[in-house]
């Protein structure tokens, strides 16, 4: 036991570090606090750290009693006797948070370098509510007292409801006095006029009328700096913004080992909140997965990891991530020593939702249709199509708010958190809008699939596959309202306008499920859908199930495409069910009639003049003349394929070309050619 009196703060702090046998940069791990700020500490540069900085210390270091009282004393020889000034107590009285502070090591960093910037004068850190914003600057300012000698002052605006007694709810903080026929503002300035302060006021966002003031105290007391927690920014010259981003967690799927897993900054606070109402518990191999698909559903929210911790006292783990597909209902029960608007999650969002405007309301939660992210024209479409809402200044506000994200690119997007979205489609469903909006979000995205089916066989698919694939979550939303709501058309209009996006990406199964669960649909409502757009989806689906190889499922559906098609007198709907047909007739070695079928195919497409389809059909004679051995016939085929999707500047269907090609020099033994035909290949179709 180290008890030495009258050893500096620096000096006991170093010995009980080497006696537990751990350098600076693992106590700064196991204390979440800065390898400089341990150095600092030890070097006396520190000389009078917080009590958080000491409360962390003393449990990294796992201090018996003594101990504890010796480090403590440090501080009380360096502080001396109390003081009865307001001075010398504000730089002890920021809130004592209740639970020990967890990760954040990257932002508490990043935000006190901010800080100490002498450009930065305010500091605005936003995010939705319950991500931590309060915390973080209560943890970021209880480490910068070096930085602002006259003092760290926090200021709770919470419970203020009206933005003209700002200034009166700071001058109380600090202690002074109202005099009357002198503004309560003034006394404030003068003050703080020649003090090097960090003044933090806390839940700003519903006061931000009073934004005034804060640019007036940055004008007339040039040595204070401001940091802000709010969930919308203040707009104000001198401000600079830090969104406050959610705790990482693990993405399910994808999951480290138990140690790993362990060190998320998420994962860390579901165990420590689920320890404290459940001692026992501990992560276990078994209960990994969902304990990493619970931080994962709840989007890193501090907030609602904590309620659903709670949670645990009658919860497996395994149950509860099942129960959290509605978390709304579930997360509550909060602490009752916190404000009503953390107790449970519906409560925090309530608070911003009723911060907007109505109009803001509406276009909030009519923007909950999008899964993922949309576009500032899917906005448009979808949610204002009669022109009604300035979308953009609408748009901007819940930005600002930190009720959207903006997801950046080439491509402005936006999106929701998904806690988020859910409270916002609630609202949407209060309002009575949610089929109407559905209804035009899934006409939106057909538009645009109908749109990108002829570009995926042309110069640009790799810019539209891309676009589709960013929509992919949209996509699948518009298609599970159709089945939801018997918009069978629809739905199968989507569906095979997806068709190629599906092949080119390789999601066979993804794509012949919809197809198959839409023409199901369809059969038991007696055939409602157009007769060639069924025949179209019968045959889609017939390749992808050729590409599964279920070859007596294929023949099933090509069959019924085909009697469609020749019922309709339909060219070019005949060759492409031909072309489905022959293919699975080659797979079951039947190849003089594969042949046959083949060829009638193509010989429709060349009547047709149709290059892409003309292309696709060379592809499935040649294939078919390859797997009999006639190997001229068939690069014959392949190469002038290979011809028309170049004229097209069709990059699959070049690089599938090639890939033939390069069977055909290998059934030559022709090991080179193919090598670097395959290579070539290779590249292209890497490529998308």
């Amino acid at each position: 036991m180290i008890t030495e009196p009258n050893l500096p703060f620096g000096d006991l702090l170093r010995r009980y570090r080497v006696a537990a046998g751990l350098t600076q940069e693992e106590l700064a791990e196991l204390a979440n606090l800065s390898v400089r700020g341990i150095s600092d500490l030890e070097r006396g540069v520190k000389q009078a750290p917080h009590r958080y900085t000491i409360q962390a210390l003393v449990e990294a270091l796992a201090l018996p009693e003594e101990e504890q009282a010796a480090l403590q004393a440090t501080i009380a020889r360096r502080r001396g006797p109390a003081s009865t000034s307001s001075d010398a107590s504000q730089m002890l009285t920021l809130p004592l948070a209740p639970t020990p502070f967890i990760g954040r090591r990257q932002e508490v960093k990043e935000i006190g370098d901010t800080l100490r910037r002498e450009t930065v004068r305010l500091l605005t850190l936003t995010g939705p509510g319950g991500i931590g914003k309060t915390r973080l600057a209560l943890h970021v300012a209880s480490e910068l007292p070096d930085a602002f000698p006259d003092g760290v002052i926090f200021v709770s605006l919470d419970s203020v409801a009206d933005p003209g007694l700002v200034p009166s709810t700071i001058a109380t903080r600090l202690e002074l006095k109202e005099v009357s026929g002198e503004p309560i503002l003034a006394k404030v300035i003068e003050y703080l006029n020649e003090r090097r302060m960090l003044l933090v006021l806390d839940s700003f966002e519903h006061l931000l009328e009073a934004a005034q003031v804060v640019s007036r105290l940055l004008a007339l007391c040039p040595y204070v700096t401001i940091l802000i927690t709010s969930r919308a920014v203040l707009h104000v010259a001198a401000e600079h913004e830090y969104p406050v981003p959610p705790l990482p967690t693990p993405a399910p799927g994808y999951l480290p080992d138990l140690d790993l897993l362990g060190r998320y900054d998420a994962v860390q606070l579901f165990l420590q909140r689920a320890q404290a109402v459940k001692p026992d518990f501990t992560m276990t191999a078994e209960s990994t997965a969902s304990i990493a698909e619970i931080c994962w559903r709840l989007d890193g929210l501090p907030l609602a990891i904590e309620l659903a911790a709670a949670r645990i006292r009658l919860f497996h783990p395994q149950a509860l991530a099942g129960r959290l597909k509605t978390r709304l209902g579930l997360l509550t029960g909060g602490a009752k020593d916190v404000p009503c608007r953390q107790q449970t999650l519906r409560n925090t969002f309530d608070w911003s939702y009723d911060l907007l405007s109505p109009q803001e309301q509406a276009l909030f939660a009519g923007l909950s249709v999008f899964v993922g992210s949309f576009t500032f024209e899917g906005a448009a479409a979808v949610c204002n199509s009669e022109g009604m809402l300035d979308l953009l200044d609408g748009i901007a506000s819940l930005v600002d708010k930190s009720l959207l994200l903006q997801k950046g690119g080439a491509e402005p997007r936006f999106g929701m958190l998904e806690t988020i979205r859910e409270y916002a489609s609630e609202k949407l469903e209060t309002q009575g809008n949610t089929e109407a909006t559905r209804t035009a979000h899934a006409e939106w995205f057909l538009a645009l699939v109908e749109e990108a089916e002829p570009e995926l066989r042309g110069p640009d698919q790799r810019l539209w596959l891309r676009r589709l694939e960013r929509d992919h979550d949209n996509l699948l939303a518009a298609l599970q309202w159709t089945e939801e709501n018997s918009e069978t058309t629809i739905g199968l209009r989507l569906a095979t306008a997806l068709w190629r996006f599906w092949s080119t990406r390789g999601q066979y199964s993804e794509g012949r499920r919809w197809l198959e669960v839409l023409l199901a649909f369809d059969e038991r409502l007696g055939h409602p859908v157009p007769p060639m757009l069924r025949a179209k989806a019968l045959n889609q689906a017939a390749r992808f199930a050729d590409r599964q190889g279920d070859l007596e499922r294929v023949a099933t559906l090509a069959n019924e495409s085909l009697a469609l098609y020749r019922a309709a007198e339909d060219k070019v709907g005949l060759a492409a069910a031909l072309s489905t047909l022959g293919g699975t007739m080659k797979e079951q070695g039947d190849y003089k009639e594969a042949m046959a079928i083949l060829d009638e195919s193509l010989a429709l497409r060349r009547e047709l003049g149709d290059t892409a389809r003309i292309a696709s059909a060379l592809n499935s004679v040649g294939g078919a003349a390859r797997w009999q051995g006639q190997y001229d016939r068939a690069e014959s085929c392949f190469n002038e394929a290979l011809q028309l999707y170049t004229e097209r500047g069709d990059t699959a269907g070049i690089g599938h070309m090639l890939f033939r090609l390069g069977d055909v020099a290998l059934d030559r033994c022709d090991f080179l050619g193919a090598r670097r035909l395959y290579q070539e290949s290779l590249v292209l179709r890497g490529d998308l």
